[in-house]
């Protein structure tokens, strides 16, 4: 729970970027000190990963969950036309449609998904999205089963 907490303080702007990287680093040593107690592949794990800011994709869709971020929606300014258009231009620029981002996540090809999160990152510095990415932990149950920390 500390790692969620830990997140939360961060995302709500009430924690610098520097103390939260000096808290990862802790967290980091925590993880793998306990990494090395599990002894089998079938219990559940924590690794570090990761995250976007914008919440609850996974459980969602693209367009929405960009267009509701408070991230993208303040750095784009989506409640204009304008910036709905550079919405637009962004995911084409990524190389997903609009009709693709409207999609349910989980209901994406793989390769569509990762085609998105490897273009994105080459967008980020033309539409000004630094700190888009930032880094997380993700709970990992059996092996297949991802869980994310705040998504």
């Amino acid at each position: 729970m500390a790692l969620v907490g830990m997140t939360d303080i961060y995302l709500h702007g009430r924690m610098n970027d520097d103390e939260y990287e000096k808290q990862l680093v802790q967290a980091n040593s925590w993880l793998r000190e306990l990494s090395d107690e599990v002894a089998s592949a079938d219990e559940a794990r924590i690794r570090s990963s990761d995250e976007y800011r914008f919440m609850a994709h996974r459980h969602w869709n693209l367009y929405d969950s960009m267009y509701h971020s408070s991230f993208i929606a303040t750095r784009l300014g989506v409640w204009r036309s304008a910036g709905q258009h550079q919405l637009h231009t962004l995911l084409a620029t990524i190389g997903i449609s609009i009709e693709n981002s409207k999609q349910q996540f989980a209901c994406m090809s793989a390769t569509l998904k990762r085609k998105f999160f490897t273009n994105l990152q080459s967008a980020i510095a033309k539409y000004k999205l630094n700190g888009l990415i930032y880094p997380s932990f993700e709970k990992v149950c059996c092996i297949e089963f991802v869980a994310l920390w705040f998504n």
